[in-house]
């Protein structure tokens, strides 16, 4: 289910050439990690600075209760 929640970054490290795995304090859904793929090629350099810790985004995610 695609849910719409507003979340914080406490952490991120490097996960494969292109990927990071981020920490974020959600409001709906408190700590999980997230996946984002492709945040660290090229084209996309400019949005990481979107994933340093206690930056404020609005998010929709794909949840599924049955993953906890």
């Amino acid at each position: 289910m695609i849910e719409k929640t507003r979340g914080i970054i406490l952490h991120q490290i490097k996960y494969t050439d292109s990927g990071i795995i981020a920490q974020l304090y959600t409001r709906k859904f408190g700590r999980q990690s997230f996946l984002i793929r492709g945040m660290r090629n090229r084209k996309s350099g400019k949005h990481n600075i979107l994933f340093q810790p206690m930056f404020i985004l609005d998010l929709e995610i794909s949840y599924k209760e049955s993953r906890r």
